[in-house]
């Protein structure tokens, strides 16, 4: 009987045209970015007199390493992050650190595609309607320069769609301290606690990419948006990482933001037969040795050359 008045009460929210947030099992899956503009449109006419911000993932979600290669991929770095756990004799680095460090310079070595060619096209018909958009990634500031080229190279336009700051508001900031958290104005005590809040490390937002170093997507976003001076009414953000998803729409649980997900799910079978090809993955180890060999003869000559 209960359930069957939980059903009849969902049935009459959505007829009402109320948006329910979904539970972290429940996100809409896409293999595809074609429902996003009809999102927001939906949305912004759900909000009139507010923005509509879309936000997208980078790794596997907007850009991937091209189909030939997989080292420097998510879910090469998935991988590898679980050798170095496990303390595997394949694993390429010693602790994360040093894999964080290791993908890093994959970045600058490998330019990235973009996962979906339709893509572009999609974020030219959204920029053209107005919706701010911005990229959200777990990426730190010093990949800043490689990011930005990638998506400058796919032709994506989040250098022209990105929410304005306000003024005296640099794009470089620590987002909180973690000693005096209400003095940050958009978090309490208690969010400490609820999302389990560390010590901050500096983010950067700039040309409508933010940078979040790993941190609490959900908080960094908040943070972002108290710095800015856009009127933002809902959110839709796009990843390929469950629980991301998760963190930003329980971070704007009770703001007075709608906040609507979708999960990419466009890369999941290639990922998955990655860690199941032991032909991928010994290419993916092979390319790498062969990169050492070559930075190690590059090192020896390099030394040579300067009498060391």
């Amino acid at each position: 009987m209960k359930q069957t008045i939980r059903i009849a009460i969902v049935v009459a929210i959505i007829a009402a045209g109320i948006w329910i947030p979904l539970s972290a099992q429940e996100f809409e899956k896409i293999s595809d970015f074609s429902k996003i503009p009809a999102m927001a449109r939906e949305l912004q006419a759900r909000h009139p007199g507010t923005q509509v911000l879309i936000a997208f993932d980078v790794d596997h979600t907007i850009l991937r390493m091209p189909p030939e290669r997989d080292l420097g991929g998510e879910a090469w770095y998935d991988w590898q992050s679980d050798e170095v756990k496990a303390g595997a004799l394949d694993k390429m680095a010693g602790n994360t650190d040093e894999l964080l460090a290791l993908q890093g310079v994959l970045y600058y070595l490998a330019p990235m595609t973009a996962t979906d060619p339709a893509l572009k096209d999609i974020l030219a018909e959204l920029e053209r309607a107005k919706f701010p958009m911005i990229v959200l990634t777990s990426r730190g500031s010093e990949f800043r320069f490689a990011t930005e080229r990638d998506i400058l190279s796919a032709g994506f336009p989040f250098d022209r769609t990105g929410i304005a700051l306000a003024p005296a508001r640099f794009w470089t900031y620590v987002p909180y301290d973690i000693n005096a958290i209400e003095a940050s104005g958009y978090l309490t005590k208690k969010d400490v606690e609820t999302f389990g809040l560390k010590d901050a490390m500096p983010v950067s937002y700039r040309h409508g990419l933010l940078l979040t170093a790993g941190q609490h997507k959900g908080i960094i976003l908040r943070s972002l948006l108290h710095r800015s001076t856009a009127k933002i009414g809902a959110i839709i953000y796009i990843d390929n990482k469950e629980y991301q998803l998760k963190r930003v729409v329980d971070a704007f649980a009770g703001q007075g933001i709608e906040v609507r997900t979708a999960q990419y799910v466009g890369m999941a079978d290639e990922d998955a037969q990655f860690y199941k090809s032991e032909r991928r993955l010994d290419k993916a180890w092979f390319q790498w040795d062969a990169l050492m060999r070559f930075v190690r003869t590059a090192f020896r000559r390099f030394a040579f050359a300067r009498g060391y």
